[in-house]
Parts: C-alpha cells; sequence; structure tokens
C-alpha cells in the first residue's frame, strides 16, 4: 500500500502541477496616446492590458513601472525613443523577457481605433497585431476594447490555430489528467485487491487439509484485500470528482473564472489519500 501512494503522488505531482511550471514571461511597454488622446487614458488602457493578460495564466506579466526599476537611465531613455520593433525586441532582451506587448489609441472622427501587437523577443518580430474599431466611444468602451482584443490574441478567442490554450483550457485538460490518474492507479488496486481475496479464500481451503498454514495467514491476507479494495474505491472515487470537475471547467465556465496561479497536489498519508487546492481559481 505504501508503495502504491508513493507512486500515486509521483503521478499526480507531475500531472496536477502544470500550472506551477514558470511561465512566459511578457512585458506590456507602452501605449501610445495619439491623434487627439488623452494621455492619461492611454496610461489606463495600458495597465488595464497588462491585467487582463495576467488573467489568462499564459504569461509572468511585468508593467511599465516594473521595467523602469529594472532598467538603469541610460535603458530608459532608449527605451522611451523607441519607435521600431527591432529596439523594441533589444529592450525586451536586456530584461530578459520573452515577449512583449505594446500598442495605440488613436481617435479618428468619433471614433477610437485601439491597436496591440505582440512582439517575439527572441526573434525581434510582429508575432501578431489585431486592432478594434470603437465608433462613438467613451473611455469605458475602450477598456471594452481591451478586453476583445486579448481574447482575440491571448485567449483564443478567433485565433489562429497553434496560438495555444487558455488558462481554462489548461486546467481541464489537468483535471482530466488527474482523473486518468485516480482511475487508473484505483483500478488497478481494487484489482489486486480481488486478487489477493481470491488467494485467501484459497488458502484457507488448503489450510483444512494442510497443518502448516496458519489461521493468521489467511486473515492477515483478507485484511490486506479489503484495505486495498477500499483504498481504491475511494481513489476511484476521487477520478470520478476529478472527470466531473473537468467537465465543469471545460463546458460550464468561462476564461475570466480563472486567476494566473493554482495548484493540486495529491495530499497521500499512512492512512489516506486526498487532494489538496491551493491557489487563485
Amino acid at each position: 500500500m505504501r508503495r502504491t501512494a508513493t507512486l500515486l503522488a509521483m503521478i499526480l505531482t507531475a500531472g496536477l502541477s502544470l500550472s506551477a511550471m514558470a511561465q512566459t514571461k511578457l512585458a506590456v511597454t507602452e501605449i501610445k496616446a495619439r491623434r487627439g488622446v488623452d494621455p492619461v487614458l492611454a496610461k489606463v488602457v495600458e495597465e488595464f492590458l497588462a491585467s487582463e493578460i495576467a488573467k489568462t495564466g499564459r504569461y509572468q506579466v511585468i508593467g511599465r513601472d516594473d521595467i523602469l526599476r529594472m532598467l538603469d537611465h541610460d535603458q530608459q531613455k532608449q527605451m522611451m525613443g523607441c519607435s521600431d520593433d527591432s529596439c523594441m525586441a533589444e529592450i525586451g532582451g536586456a530584461m530578459g523577457v520573452d515577449y512583449l506587448a505594446a500598442g495605440s489609441l488613436d481617435r479618428v472622427g468619433k471614433s477610437v481605433l485601439i491597436t496591440i501587437k505582440l512582439i517575439n523577443v527572441r526573434e525581434a518580430t510582429v508575432e501578431r497585431r489585431e486592432t478594434e474599431r470603437l465608433r462613438g466611444a467613451s473611455e469605458e468602451d475602450a477598456l471594452d476594447g481591451v478586453v476583445a482584443l486579448v481574447g482575440r490574441m491571448f485567449r483564443g478567442a478567433n485565433a489562429k490555430d497553434g496560438d495555444g490554450l487558455s488558462s481554462r483550457e489548461v486546467w481541464s485538460i489537468v483535471s482530466a489528467a488527474g482523473a486518468v490518474a485516480f482511475i487508473v492507479t484505483g483500478g488497478a488496486l481494487v484489482g489486486v485487491g480481488v486478487a489477493d481475496f481470491q488467494e485467501a479464500e484459497d488458502l484457507a481451503a488448503k489450510s483444512k487439509t494442510d497443518p502448516t498454514i496458519r489461521y493468521s495467514e489467511v486473515t492477515n491476507l483478507e485484511d490486506k484485500s479489503n484495505a486495498e479494495k477500499v483504498s481504491g474505491g475511494v481513489i476511484l472515487g476521487l477520478g470520478v470528482l476529478a472527470g466531473a470537475a473537468a467537465g465543469v471547467i471545460y463546458f460550464a465556465l468561462d476564461d475570466k473564472d480563472f486567476g494566473k496561479t493554482a495548484l493540486v497536489t495529491p495530499a497521500v498519508s499512512e492512512r489516506w489519500i486526498g487532494l489538496s487546492f491551493t491557489g487563485v481559481f
């Protein structure tokens, strides 16, 4: 039983702590205010953009205030003067981030045009560029435009193939993997328990004609069998719950319901097996 519990812990720790792995680093550099847009509004949109990207759970997000603290004075001046993608990628390399997100706000007539681009720092190329036009937009509408852009660029809504999985999709996969691990482990334990029970019955039958077989051997084997079957049943039950959780996460919840950090790990002791949930869901 102890070996089985240890094996279960190893399987589930590998399968259920995916979200705790080091995330890709992304820095939101600047949303430029152009063509009649209030610079204060651009700053608010910039901070809101960083917050919305962080909510996807796909990146470790760094804001512009964090960037300024990371760079020396000369690098800060260089960043302020950056206008092309290769220059921005160079600054991103100095910060040790993988991606940069930048953009602009333009007022065109009664519309506000929001543009955001995602720069791959290593390749110094624009990996994605999205634009949202808000007709007759208020300042509140600008924030809604950011949500729509983040949805397309980072959460998978209307995204191209290969753009990756949303936080919700990752969690549904993690929960499904946990369900499979529990069901396989629980089924194996039940199977071992049934086999041990059959062996105990065979041993009891032999003891009637073989005086060397002790009664304690039979009872010990029966106790072991019962413990294995009960433990296997409990683990199977956890597998069913994890499977149900995967279905709820995938079909009934939205990406906005998930924070950027969470962790599910098995909790195993000598007498019980369970799950430990920590983080922000």
